[in-house]
């Protein structure tokens, strides 16, 4: 959008409906050729994989039980950040709001 500019209104191109257009229409590609093709080389596919270290997959396990902590206890009813309505009635998004 420029300041003073009308914008251009148009409706969107109809390319299957429209003869000049969907003669252009290609067909899609074949993945079975695409087997045989060369990979481009570059400078990571030679290095080995990094193993994570014991504190990141310690930080992840203890994130995975806080997170299926919570999802099993707001399934059972245990809370209402589903927008499950509370005893009063509301949310507890549409509380935070008030």
């Amino acid at each position: 959008m420029v300041p003073g500019v009308h914008p251009i209104r148009a409706k969107k191109a109809a390319y299957y409906t429209d003869r000049r257009l969907a003669s252009r229409i290609m067909p899609p590609p074949d993945p079975a050729a695409w087997i045989d093709r060369d990979v481009r080389p570059d400078d990571w596919r030679g290095l080995p994989p990094i193993a994570p270290d014991a504190a990141m997959m310690q930080a992840l396990a203890e994130h995975r039980a806080k997170t299926e902590g919570a999802v099993e206890s707001e399934s059972k009813g245990g809370g209402t950040k589903s927008g499950q309505p509370d005893a009063k009635g509301e949310s507890e998004a549409a509380a935070d709001v008030r």
